[in-house]
């Protein structure tokens, strides 16, 4: 007999799943389907959750290696490390689970959204704004968490958020509109190369609509995904998502319904209601027992849910290599040493004028609210023995040559009508005596007039609880809102405080005068007299000019002002941190800027620094692998995989996901950047010497590309040599520059090598929208290599033959949504179910479709509508320099989803390939058009667009 674990692996991993779905009952069916699953032990399952956290360590499960953000990790461009990182990961999680079953080997991560714009406020969950890489480095990260077992996962990872999600602001109600192009030329192409390389077994719909339908329900956008992997995926809503399709998107009316919708689409597993599985078994129950949905499709995801857990070795017992039995324990210290490296590598210098390596200061300044912290962001567990960058000062140069000044005032506040200010009694702050020392309030200014407040001398914070009593316990910021305040001052210069955790102003209360959070108005806040008694500002100066060289770390609080649920307002550094970064520069121009931050700032005059420094938050080893870096233990290694703007008028539109139209992201823009995507500097000076590029490759294929570079300078580097792509100038459409390939050169000092590259030449190719595939435009494009993207030291020609236009064939339907350009347009959906059209964005929308032959063509025919009132349709073709206006058709007013035909004449002398524009008056909605030689018939309406 065959050893079972000699066949096919996935196929054994199903077989076991269809064997154990056929032997359970529907309710028994029904359960497996809520995250927190009941074991069925007649069948040998146990219990069983969907999800463990693991974004850049295992989150929310205790102690844990936390490694830098994955923003940060992606700044390392190194597919090998991360899979190290995420080897590390998976262990980690195999550990946890281990000593409590619930800790489950579904790991939530990568997020692999493209980082299209960096006012997102989860931009420290991605990975770069171009999607290529991004896939490239989730898929080295999966693989670590996956293992590289043919038949058994250390950890099944689930790729997060799919798709166009964004943008925070109204995130579960706010519809991406994403045409053809953009969505196949660069939206999917993050998640489709991890999926089609085999490392994940789990895909998370986003929160957001896309088109008008939401994620959950859209089977169109979950069968492509799935049309991309090797076995079968298991779609897992977001956590509360299901509840939105009949809640805030109201797409459903009722639980039932919009349960069977999901199914129908393909969501295996629903995270809703969180641990009251009961609820939601009830839904799926009366949707199966009202004949919404078949047990047919129940058994589909259940087998989906079940491959899942047979892939971990669940139901395979010591056959598992990554069981406790047969797996090497972790080793913590090991962990910390890759956590140490993972830092370095990933630190970007931004700037330097020759002030970086620091050459052993005799005393140093380390000044900026984040001197002597080290922030975990909310995906990150309990970190092991974090090291600050003073901690890591002090260690390389000692306790007496450090000086630090975290820039914060020390204030007192007295309510204008009490006697005494208010101090800590216990854990609470109270009105009463004391001397002043007792009274002072730390205020740290995070930008965006939020703030953190601490009594002086004290590590604690205040926190604002439930009871809505201000404590001063908090041991660090572990929500969102509830160790967070806003400062209000009133025209007469008191001042009042509002909780962002309880929504309310501070009053005090009761006899003893204690404050808390119960005034609902302004008016009825207290209102204090703020009085500064030790500055901040002149803590840093002084400390700054009693130094040899400063550390400036200024950077922001991952769970406050921008974060899961609310996106950045600004690029630009708060005030405060840049007045600080400017006080300590007039007191010691020797200084470095170190921003340890979850996203790109816009830093103007503090540009000119004399070192820039970029870390993401970089977890439990930031100030060892910071300081590595600053004192030259580590050679920079680090590139920015997300440009870094000037200004805010350089961003595109936040909630704008049709990159092209708006020019997003150094694919589509043509904004000069303060940081070019691919920045990084090095501590010596690479020359460029020659490029060659290799014959055109007959197929097309590979094409080698060969760099000679040389290190003139005096320290060792390893060269990031990087490729890209210019398009021709005429192609009009797709990325206008493009990263094609990058490699790593060692090089010693005056070493001279070759970096071998490989252009893919099918990656010329972009979406047409006519052709509904990727055809590579002819013409001549532009190779380019260098440093950054914004730095090309060598440029070669490159004429690419390509395929040629691809015209609409004669009697085609045209896909309203397949224009070749448009403005004012939002895509929607066309039915509930499936398909979409346009529709005016506010008044008026203008679309163009190129290349339709209008041979033989006595009529063009649209199938529009017009939801609850009338609208309009204006038709134009344009031939060369003739422009013909067919002229505009009324379309009355429809229902929803209710389509009704238009047709106009045309005349005979207009033949061959052809331009066609329509206008659309809102709220008039365009499906597709049609050619044909048939005589004007009638309007006709239909339902559902069938």
């Amino acid at each position: 007999m065959t050893d079972r674990h000699l066949a096919p692996f996935d196929t054994i991993h199903q077989a076991d799943a269809r064997r154990l779905c056929a032997e359970l009952t529907l309710e028994e069916k029904l359960s497996l389907l809520h995250q927190f699953s009941p074991g069925i032990e007649r069948v040998g399952l146990a219990p069983f959750r969907t999800g463990t956290e693991a974004a850049h360590g295992v989150a929310w499960e205790g102690e844990a290696t936390v490694f830098p953000q994955p923003v940060g990790l992606a700044a390392t461009w190194d597919p090998a490390l991360l899979e190290r990182v995420g080897e590390a990961v998976g262990n980690e999680v195999r550990d946890k689970h281990d000593a409590d079953p619930w800790i489950s080997l579904n790991v939530w991560a990568p997020v692999v959204n493209p980082l299209r714009h960096p006012l997102w406020g989860r931009n420290e969950e991605g990975f770069s704004e171009d999607p290529v890489l991004t896939g490239e480095l989730a898929t080295a990260y999966a693989r670590g968490l996956r293992g590289r077992d043919a038949t058994f996962w250390r950890t099944v990872p689930t790729l997060k958020h799919y798709l166009a999600y964004n943008l925070e602001t109204d995130r579960s109600s706010h519809s991406a509109s994403v045409p053809p192009r953009v969505l196949n030329d660069y939206e999917v192409r993050a998640y489709r190369g991890p999926v089609e390389a085999g490392v994940i077994g789990g895909i998370m719909p986003s929160y957001n609509l896309v088109n008008g339908r939401p994620t959950h329900v859209d089977g169109d956008l979950l069968d492509l995904a799935r049309s991309w992997s090797p076995w079968p995926l298991c779609f897992f809503s977001d956590a509360f998502a299901p509840s939105n399709v009949f809640g805030n998107q109201a797409f459903h009316p009722d639980p039932p319904t919009a349960y069977a919708a999901m199914l129908e689409a393909g969501i295996d597993s629903f995270t809703d209601q969180d641990r009251d599985s009961a609820t939601v078994i009830g839904w799926l129950r009366d949707a199966v027992t009202s004949g919404l949905v078949s047990e047919q499709l129940v058994d589909r995801a259940v087998e989906r849910v079940l491959t899942v857990r047979a892939r971990t070795g669940e139901l395979d017992g010591d056959a598992d290599p990554f069981g406790p039995a047969r797996r090497t324990p972790t080793d913590p210290a090991a962990h910390g040493r890759l956590a140490r490296l993972a830092v370095a590598r990933s630190v970007v210098v931004l700037g330097n004028d020759g002030i970086l390596p620091l050459r052993d200061p005799a005393r140093v300044a380390v000044v900026g609210p984040l001197a002597e912290e080290v922030f975990l962001d909310w995906y990150s567990g309990v970190a092991r023995e974090p090291v600050s960058l003073a901690d890591a000062a002090r260690e390389r140069y000692g306790e007496d040559a450090v000086m630090v000044a975290d820039g914060a005032d020390h204030v007192v506040l007295r309510a204008v009508d009490a006697a005494h200010h208010v101090r800590p009694i216990g854990n609470r702050m109270v009105e009463g005596p004391g001397p002043i020392e007792e009274c002072a309030i730390a205020v740290q200014d995070w930008g965006q007039g939020i703030v953190t407040l601490r009594n002086a001398g004290s590590p604690k914070l205040w926190t604002c609880p439930e009871d809505r009593i201000v404590r001063t316990d908090a041991v660090r910021v572990t929500s969102y809102w509830d160790q967070s305040f806003l400062l209000h001052r009133h025209a007469d210069g008191t001042w009042s405080v509002f909780s962002r955790g309880r929504k309310m102003w501070l009053r005090r209360r009761g006899t003893s005068g204690t404050l808390a959070a119960v005034a609902e108005t302004l008016d009825e806040a207290d209102r204090f007299v703020m009085t500064t008694v030790r500055s901040g500002a002149e803590q840093v100066r002084a400390a700054a000019a009693d130094a040899d060289v400063v550390v400036v770390a200024v950077g922001n609080q991952p769970l406050t002002g921008a974060h899961e649920t609310a996106d950045r307002t600004t690029l630009a550094l708060p005030p405060a941190m840049g007045e600080l970064a400017r006080v300590a520069r007039s007191a010691n121009p020797r200084c470095v800027l170190t921003l340890v931050s979850s996203f790109p700032y816009s830093l103007g005059d503090l540009a000119d620094m004399p070192a820039v420094v970029w870390s993401s938050h970089g977890g439990q080893a930031l100030g060892h692998g910071l300081f590595d870096v600053l004192a030259g233990s580590e050679e920079p290694y680090g590139h920015l995989a997300q440009t870094w703007y000037a200004d805010d008028e350089d961003l595109a539109p936040l909630d704008v996901a049709d990159v092209e139209a708006v020019g997003a992201t150094y694919w589509y823009g043509d904004t000069l950047p303060l940081y070019p995507f691919g920045h990084g500097l090095s501590y010596t000076r690479v020359t460029y010497h020659s490029l060659e590029v290799g014959a055109w490759p007959e197929p097309a294929g590979s094409l080698s590309v060969r760099v000679e570079v040389e290190n003139t300078g005096e320290r060792p580097v390893e060269e990031l040599v990087q490729l890209y792509v210019h398009a021709p100038a005429d192609k009009g459409y797709g990325p206008k520059l493009r990263l094609h390939s990058h490699v790593r050169v060692p090089l010693a000092p005056g070493q001279r090598a070759y970096a071998d590259l490989v252009l893919d030449t099918a990656e010329l190719a972009s979406w047409n929208v006519g052709a509904a595939a990727r055809v590579t435009h002819p013409g001549t494009y532009v190779l380019g290599v260098g440093p950054s993207s914004g730095d090309l030291r060598l440029r070669e020609l490159l004429t690419v033959p390509g395929d040629g236009p691809a015209p609409r064939p004669a009697g085609a339907v045209v896909d309203a949504t397949t224009y070749d350009d448009a403005r004012g347009v939002r895509t929607v959906e066309r039915a509930r179910e499936t398909g979409h059209a346009v529709t005016p964005e506010r008044t008026t929308a203008h679309l163009r479709y190129d290349g339709v032959d209008l041979t033989g063509a006595g009529a063009i025919s649209a199938l529009v509508s017009s939801p609850g009132a009338p609208g309009r349709v204006t038709l134009t073709v344009r031939q060369g320099e003739r422009r013909s206006a067919l002229g505009v058709r009324p379309v009355p007013a429809t229902t929803r989803y209710a389509w009704t035909e238009v047709t106009w004449h045309v005349p005979e002398d207009i033949t061959g390939s052809c331009d066609v524009e329509v206008t659309l008056a809102a709220p008039a909605q365009l499906a597709e058009l049609r050619t044909g030689a048939a005589p004007h018939r009638p309007s006709t309406t239909r339902s559902d667009g069938r």
